[in-house]
């Protein structure tokens, strides 16, 4: 189960719009406790969103519907929910936004053996976290990036980026580099 805060009875009793934004919020952890009712969720996400005008909402929502066609693997259906995301985050200024669509953006393109449209995705990435001072972002840009290089061979290269990942997980305390 996805546990006692995602009861049926808890969502139900949440506005439209708070629920929306906690799905969104708690997306990651949901579709890995409960994988086709993420999907579904995401989907109603989507559609309330876009009834209601709720341009963020619809953002997140269409970038959670991304991530979890991408995961089934209907690679078609993913661009398109990725796009409209990234066309929202832009319209609202929403850099943060924006740098999670192009990490995700980045792994599909990766996935499809296109490293010069990944490696594009990382670069706008990295630059929307750098100028909002989103280390968590930032951190996953970064690590992709040096990822995409060492699968190739391509150590020296990906060093660099593996060091700076370093440096902001812990600056982040993150629990893979303190243990706590």
């Amino acid at each position: 189960g996805v546990g006692p805060a995602w009861s049926q009875l808890e969502l139900d009793a949440q506005s439209p719009r708070i629920r929306v934004q906690s799905i969104h919020r708690q997306f990651y952890t949901l579709y890995s406790a409960d994988f086709e009712r993420a999907r579904e969720w995401a989907e109603w996400s989507v559609r309330v969103s876009l009834d209601s005008a709720w341009k963020l909402e619809e953002a997140g929502a269409r970038l959670d519907l991304g991530v979890i066609t991408y995961l089934s693997g209907q690679y078609e259906q993913v661009l398109p929910q990725y796009l409209r995301a990234l066309q929202l985050y832009d319209s609202l200024k929403d850099d943060r936004g924006v740098a999670r669509v192009n990490n995700e953006m980045a792994v599909f393109h990766h996935k499809q053996g296109d490293l010069d449209r990944a490696l594009a995705c990382l670069a706008e990435s990295e630059n929307r976290s750098r100028m909002v001072g989103d280390l968590e972002q930032l951190g996953t840009s970064l690590g992709h990036h040096g990822a995409f290089l060492a699968v190739r061979g391509r150590y020296d290269e990906a060093y660099p980026f593996y060091l700076e990942v370093l440096h902001i997980r812990t600056q982040l305390k993150d629990y893979i580099v303190t243990g706590k």
